[in-house]
C-alpha cells in the first residue's frame, strides 16, 4: 500500500491529506416503491428495487430530484450488461446518494464483459460537488471489466464524503482501481469492513485506488486477498 500527499507539487509520504492510496443513512421521510413518486417538498426518498430496470430508473431519478436518495436493492444476483450510471454536475444540488443491500446478499455481476457502476457527481470537473455524499453498503461487485478505471465501482466527486461499508469486490479488472476507483478533490473517503479478492489492474490499485487532493482517507478492518497490479 502506498500513501502520498502533495505540497506545492512535491510528493511526500504520509497518512492524511492523501493524493492516492493503492491497495490491492439518514432520516427517511418518504418510502417509495420503484415506479411511484414522492412529493417534491420532501427532502429524503427511499426506493426499493428488485430488477435491473428498476435500479437503472431509480439512479436516473436520483440524479435530478433534489432529494437525499436511498436506493435499497433486494437480495439476489443481478446481471449487469452495461454500466449502471449516476451523473450530476453538483451532487444533485448537494443531496446525498446511498445504495445498499436489503434482505440478504446482493450481487452485481458484470460477467467479465462490462464495468458495473459509475457514480460521478462532478461531471463539469470544476472541483465543487456542493457535498452530495455517496454511500455504498453491503453489495458484492463481481467480474466487472473497465478499459480505464474502476472495473467494479467508479466514484468521482468534487467535495464530499465517500463511504464504502461491508461490500465485496471480487474478480474485477481495470487499468487502475480494478475493484474500486475513488476520486475526490476534497472531503473524506471512508473504507471499512470490505473484502477485496482476486481483483487485477494493469497499472495501479488491484483492490483499491483512492485519490484525494485534500482531506482524509481512512481504511478500517478491510480484507485484501490475491489482488494484483502491474505497479502497485
Amino acid at each position: 500500500m502506498i500513501l502520498k500527499k502533495l505540497y506545492g507539487g512535491r510528493s511526500v509520504r504520509g497518512l492524511f491529506l492523501f493524493v492516492a492510496v493503492f491497495v490491492g443513512t439518514g432520516l427517511i421521510l418518504s418510502y417509495v416503491k420503484a415506479g411511484s413518486s414522492a412529493s417534491s417538498t420532501l427532502q429524503d426518498r427511499t426506493v426499493v428495487v428488485k430488477s435491473m430496470s428498476e435500479l437503472r430508473n431509480a439512479l436516473k431519478s436520483a440524479q435530478k430530484n433534489n432529494m437525499n436518495d436511498v436506493i435499497c436493492i433486494q437480495a439476489g444476483t443481478y446481471k449487469v450488461t452495461q454500466p449502471l450510471t449516476y451523473y450530476t454536475e453538483d451532487g444533485d444540488d448537494g443531496h446525498n446518494l446511498t445504495i445498499k443491500a436489503l434482505g440478504g446478499q446482493v450481487v452485481l455481476d458484470g460477467d467479465s464483459k462490462t464495468q458495473i457502476m459509475i457514480i460521478d457527481t462532478d461531471t463539469d470537473n470544476n472541483g465543487k460537488g456542493d457535498r452530495g455524499d455517496v454511500t455504498i453498503e453491503g453489495i458484492t461487485f463481481q467480474k466487472g471489466l473497465a478499459s480505464k478505471h474502476g472495473g467494479g465501482l467508479y466514484i468521482k466527486t468534487g467535495s464530499a464524503r465517500i463511504t464504502l461499508i461491508n461490500n465485496t469486490f471480487n474478480a474485477n479488472q481495470a487499468h487502475s482501481g480494478a475493484g474500486v476507483y475513488l476520486y475526490s478533490y476534497t472531503g473524506t473517503i471512508y473504507i471499512a469492513n470490505n473484502v477485496f479478492y482476486g481483483n487485477s489492474a494493469t497499472h495501479y490499485g488491484g483492490g483499491v485506488y483512492a485519490h484525494l487532493f485534500s482531506g482524509i482517507i481512512r481504511l478500517i478492518n478491510n480484507t485484501f486477498v490475491s489482488n494484483n497490479a502491474f505497479e502497485y
